[in-house]
């Protein structure tokens, strides 16, 4: 059970870090490599996520999420948000 949770805050904190740092590098053309190597790896860590989540609720695990995972998680979020903004942001400036 314990495992469970680790491995998923563990997941969590590799999301945050890579969209950390994709924040910063996303839009720089020098970086390209980096940032489709990060956002495929991001696709692996949901993918994986998704997969901890549904363990979790087979072992009726999931209403039991502490604290630390639900806000880990609602940052995660939060920061894609912001990604998903800047980006719309920069190929919207692309168009006018």
């Amino acid at each position: 059970m314990s495992h469970l949770y680790k491995e998923v805050e563990t997941t969590l904190d590799h999301l945050i870090s890579n969209v950390q740092v994709l924040h910063r590098i996303a839009f720089d053309q020098k970086f390209g490599d980096e940032v489709a190597a990060l956002r495929k790896t991001q696709e692996s860590l949901l993918s994986h996520l998704i997969t901890l989540d549904a363990q979790m609720e087979e072992l009726g695990l999931k209403d039991q999420q502490t604290n630390i995972i639900d806000a880990k998680l609602n940052y995660f979020a939060q920061l894609n948000h912001e990604l998903v903004n800047k980006t719309y942001q920069h190929y919207n400036q692309d168009l006018i």
